[in-house]
């Protein structure tokens, strides 16, 4: 087959083709339609990406600005004792704290009475809280809240401890102790307040058990009274250069 003829014969294959659907302007007219839905893609693909980063933004500075929880660091004024102080278990709050000592320690039991023989001034071989007459020696009724306040504010081996009665209080007057402990020794501090009307010479005393004590005058005219009573069996009483100090500080109080 030549040329010519081949040419013919794709001439005749177009005159016998169908008309076109379609001329240039709906070429045109597609070729935008498809251009302005890339360019709405590209645009809302550009504002989901902000959006995202806005809000992460916002989520950070809002973690950022948070104040942190310091309850577990607070002191709760219905703990009862300060930061450091030793607990007492709930289930031991009625008992003596004198009955709380462990009976392994050595030299027995703390002691169960303070010396009823009358101080004298510049030091001596005893002591007391009170005169011999009318002392009581099952101690004060009750342990005094405001004076086992201010001994447990003075004295930090006795914060968060229950307080006990005084032993050897003379009519009319109050008072509170706590057993505690200072290195080695172990011990009853107390402090008895006296009646007004009770002469005392103030000064600090001794007695051959080991027992020391202080004996000065509150601003309110009572004698006050600070001892510290070794475990019965051994002569080193606790905290038995604080006496004076500890009747000082306390009787500022009262």
């Amino acid at each position: 087959m030549d040329e010519h003829r081949l040419a013919e014969l794709f001439r005749d294959a177009v005159r016998d083709a169908p008309p076109a659907s379609f001329d240039e302007r709906d070429v045109t007219a597609a070729s935008r339609r498809a251009t302005l839905r890339r360019r709405t893609t590209v645009a809302m693909g550009s504002a989901f990406g902000a959006a995202v980063l806005l809000g992460g933004t916002v989520f950070g500075v809002g973690m950022l600005d948070r104040e942190p929880d310091g309850s577990g660091s607070v002191f709760s004024a219905q703990d009862g004792q300060p930061p450091g102080a030793e607990a007492v278990p709930p289930n031991n709050q009625n008992l003596d704290p004198r009955a709380q000592v462990p009976s392994r320690l050595p030299g027995g039991p703390p002691p169960d009475s303070i010396p009823e023989d009358p101080p004298k001034q510049g030091g001596g071989t005893s002591g007391s809280a009170g005169p011999g007459t009318g002392g009581t020696p099952q101690g004060c009724e009750t342990a005094d809240r405001e004076l086992a306040v201010a001994l447990a504010g003075e004295l930090p081996a006795a914060a968060g401890r229950n307080p006990d009665t005084a032993r050897g209080c003379p009519a009319g007057a109050r008072g509170a102790a706590f057993v505690v402990r200072d290195g080695d020794a172990l011990g009853v501090v107390s402090v008895i307040l006296g009646p007004r009307d009770t002469q005392r010479a103030e000064g600090s005393f001794k007695r051959d058990n080991g027992t020391v004590g202080y004996t000065t005058y509150a601003r309110s005219g009572s004698s006050l009274t600070v001892l510290s009573e070794p475990q019965e069996g051994s002569n080193q009483a606790p905290f038995a250069g604080a006496v004076q100090r500890l009747a000082q500080r306390i009787a500022e109080q009262f």
